[in-house]
Parts: structure tokens; sequence; C-alpha cells
């Protein structure tokens, strides 16, 4: 898994945590301001991986993360999502089709086992 796409609103910390997966030899970029293509973008860019924050501006995480696993393109509806959220959705998150879920704050040790574990399970049969 080498593409992430963070998506989080608050942009300080969209940009914190790119350039912390960067160093870690991940390419990741963020998006800023355009939530209402948000679906869009994940199906333009392909990533290998979505950073996705539950609580966006006019947005809800959970129903984007539903519309991807919905996805009629099998590869969108197959990209695995990680939410973070300040508040413990995790139960809702899984019911979604989350991969994994991280409670902010998070720590970049946290951050990085995460990310492995997801890469593990979608590389297992």
């Amino acid at each position: 898994m080498q593409k992430i796409l963070v998506i989080d609103d608050q942009l300080d910390a969209a940009k914190l945590l790119t350039t912390l997966l960067r160093i870690d030899g991940y390419d990741a970029e963020w998006l800023d301001g355009n939530w209402d293509g948000l679906l869009g973008e994940i199906e333009d860019r392909r990533p290998d991986l979505v950073i996705l924050d539950v609580r966006l501006p006019g947005v809800d995480g959970l129903e984007l993360l539903r519309q991807v696993r919905a996805h009629v393109d099998p590869v969108v509806a197959r990209v695995p999502v990680l939410l973070a959220s300040a508040l413990d959705h995790r139960h809702e998150g899984k019911m979604a089709g989350a991969d994994g879920f991280l409670l902010k704050p998070y720590t970049r040790q946290i951050l990085l086992q995460t990310i492995k574990q997801i890469e593990q399970e979608t590389v297992s049969p």
C-alpha cells in the first residue's frame, strides 16, 4: 500500500499527517475544500488507502464510506478506509465497512501499526 488519501477538514492536521506518512515512505496527499465531490475524488485518485475523518463540513464520513462500499466499480468499493474521529465511532464504522478506526488524538506509532494491519489484511486471502 503506497498511495494514501487523507480527508480531514482540519487542514493543519491533514498536512501534518500527510508529512508524517511521506516520511515513512507513503505517497500521501490530502484534500482540502471540495467536500461535495469526495466520492469523485476517490474514484479519480484510486488510492490504496483512505484516511477519513468522520465529521466533515456538510458531509457525514460514515455515509461517504457507505457510498464507497456500494460503488459499482469493484476497485473503488474495495478501497481500504481507515476512519478517524475524536468521538468513538468504532462500532458505526465497522457496520459501515471501515477497515480500521483511529481515535483522535493518536500517536504516530498507532497510526503506522493500524496501516500495517490493514495492509496485511488486504493482501491476505
